[in-house]
């Protein structure tokens, strides 16, 4: 992927975040009014022994619940673009060489029986690890490190590896969106309990969820092939 692609992602990104913003303040306004309205309709429906002010009260705070639902929903949107513009952030790290400062270097899957490990900069600080990581949970994680391991894994595995990079590749907006989505997840999140309770459920997943599962590790596995340029000229300057 090239610079371009991330800027302009990132000036889309802040202009829906600033629309998102304006529907926000909109919102918080309009749900303001029609609380008050409510109660006003309600009290003077009380005064005047009025069923039609009470059921005007009662349409307004329906309408009210409604507006809630929609700041909920309208929150949700705004943290899934807060998650995508931290992948974008992220990226454009690598580009201008802050990627230094990602917290996840990956110095414990470091070896004292592979030092071929520590001399290829492979794991710790400013590492290959590092420079690719967009894991967010523990499996994704050891997942990387398996990938990044000194001994070659067997030719099958290296080939479907290849198929699985080059689908991938072709999506690079759904990579982003998956990644953001991702974002959502408290960092080091375990999903072994998830997996398990998948597992059990004597229903079967849901397409959209077989797909959402396959494509998360996809997802990660783009980086070693979009990203490993970038990194050996990030080394040598």
């Amino acid at each position: 992927m090239k610079k371009t692609f991330f800027s302009s992602a990132i000036e889309i990104d802040v202009a829906a975040r600033r629309a998102l913003e304006r529907h926000g303040h909109a919102l918080v306004l309009g749900r303001t009014l029609l609380f008050f309205a409510a109660i006003l309709a309600i009290a003077a429906g009380y005064d005047r022994h009025s069923p039609a002010l009470y059921a005007l009260g009662a349409a307004l705070l329906l309408f009210f619940l409604c507006l809630l639902q929609l700041h909920s929903q309208l929150r949700h949107q705004q943290l899934l673009l807060h998650g995508h513009m931290a992948v974008l952030n992220d990226y454009m790290a690598r580009f201008q060489g802050s990627w230094h400062q990602f917290p996840d270097t990956g110095a414990e899957f470091l070896a004292e029986d592979q030092p071929q490990a520590a001399d290829l900069s492979l794991f710790g600080p400013d590492s290959f690890y590092q420079y690719l990581s967009v894991a967010r949970t523990q499996a994704g994680r050891r997942r990387l490190a398996e990938a990044l391991q000194p001994a070659p894994p067997d030719f099958a595995a290296l080939r479907q590896r290849q198929q699985a990079v080059a689908e991938i590749i072709e999506r690079q907006r759904l990579a982003i969106d998956l990644q953001g989505l991702s974002r959502l997840l408290p960092e080091g999140h375990n999903t072994s309990g998830l997996l398990l309770e998948l597992q059990k459920s004597p229903q079967p997943p849901s397409p959209a969820l077989l797909w959402l599962i396959r494509l998360l590790p996809l997802a990660t596995l783009t980086s070693l092939l979009g990203a490993a340029a970038g990194f050996m000229g990030a080394n040598s300057s």
